[in-house]
């Protein structure tokens, strides 16, 4: 069911890529009229296929679950929490986008903000809705589903809030919104290629988990626990290239390429920085890192020669992360996609399988 979810996030981050990257060319401008044209053609598209994808999800949910590898014992029970989950979509799609017009005028703080929020939500409301804490009915597996909509729901309110205040410094305004289709088509045009980079990922994470999992299930165990461990070292960097896309889009948008490359340079030497940094907790701390997560000792075992050997390429994997952003930045989304293709499918599955 997290899986599906994250296809799902990967549709609408289609429209929030082209929404941050229009929104940075924009506001580096000074547009702030456009600035809100494209906020509200975002936010209209993206209203539009959240019906649409909650539909399919809900109606397809049980060959969703079968495609995915789900046993006969999980299935029943996946498909009613997939289909509880799927009125979340609409608040994760608006969050999403509105999100991604905040960080194209250069405001990550606030999306973060908001984010922290949703998980603490998230957080409380399954400790009360699991077991039934407090009086509250216990839910069982249902009530992750149900904390999840209320989460994504407290978020997309926080986010319309601050968008619609004078906070913002664009003065969104609910009047006057109108459907412009060749600006949607721009925004998609971006997009798109950029979600499709991610599809390859999570489509290429199926094959190699189940490559995995054919070795047993100590294998398949430190794989996704190696995953998780990896995280403490790439998805710090990652907002190198989220601030490489705001930075590299405004510059351009204000005609100043030669600030753009400048910004390009100081964010590549920072994320070299940050990821020698993690790389070494991951080379020379991994059964530690394993240790945080479980305490099978075959599964820390296996799964410390995996962040060892993962070490080794967290540098050329956050510099191609950063360079990535620098071109969504400047409207480039095809060639990061090629580049992602080249080394998801061309290598990793190819060498993986051998």
């Amino acid at each position: 069911a997290g899986r599906i979810g994250m296809f799902v996030w990967i549709i609408f981050s289609a429209i929030g890529t082209g929404a941050t990257v229009l929104t940075a060319r924009a506001f580096g401008a000074g547009d702030h009229d456009h600035v809100r044209k494209i906020a509200w053609q975002g936010l209209v598209t993206a209203a539009a296929l959240m019906g649409l994808v909650a539909a399919v999800v809900f109606i397809f949910a049980p060959d969703f679950m079968v495609l995915l590898g789900a046993t006969p014992e999980s299935l029943d029970m996946g498909v009613r929490y997939l289909r509880i989950l799927v009125f979340s979509i609409p608040f994760q799609a608006l969050f999403m986008v509105m999100s991604a017009i905040m960080r194209g005028m250069g405001d990550t703080r606030t999306p973060m903000q908001v984010a922290l929020v949703i998980n603490l939500v998230n957080v409380a409301a399954n400790s009360l809705l699991i077991f039934g804490h407090l009086g509250f009915p216990a839910l069982g597996f249902k009530g992750p589903a149900v904390s999840t909509i209320l989460a994504q729901a407290t978020g997309a309110v926080l986010a319309a809030w601050f968008l619609l205040s004078s906070r913002s410094g664009v003065e969104f305004r609910l009047k006057g919104i109108s459907v412009d289709a060749p600006l949607i088509r721009k925004m998609l045009g971006i997009g798109v290629p950029a979600s499709a980079e991610m599809f390859f990922w999570q489509l290429a994470s199926i094959l190699l988990f189940r490559l995995v999992n054919d070795f047993g299930t100590v294998a398949g165990a430190a794989y996704q626990l190696g995953l998780q461990a990896e995280g403490i070292s790439y998805m710090p960097a990652a907002g190198f290239g989220i601030a490489a896309t705001t930075l590299v889009g405004r510059s351009l948008g204000a005609g100043d390429s030669r600030l753009a490359e400048r910004y390009v340079k100081q964010l590549l030497r920072w994320s070299v920085a940050l990821t020698a940094c993690t790389t070494a907790v991951l080379v020379f701390c991994p059964r530690l890192l394993m240790g945080l997560l479980t305490n099978d000792k075959a599964v820390i075992e296996l799964g410390a020669q995996y962040l060892l050997i993962m070490g080794l390429s967290q540098i050329p994997q956050q510099i191609a992360g950063t360079l990535g952003g620098s071109l969504r930045g400047a409207g480039d989304t095809v060639t990061p996609m090629i580049a992602a293709a080249l080394g998801i499918w061309g290598c990793r599955i190819t060498f993986a399988y051998i």
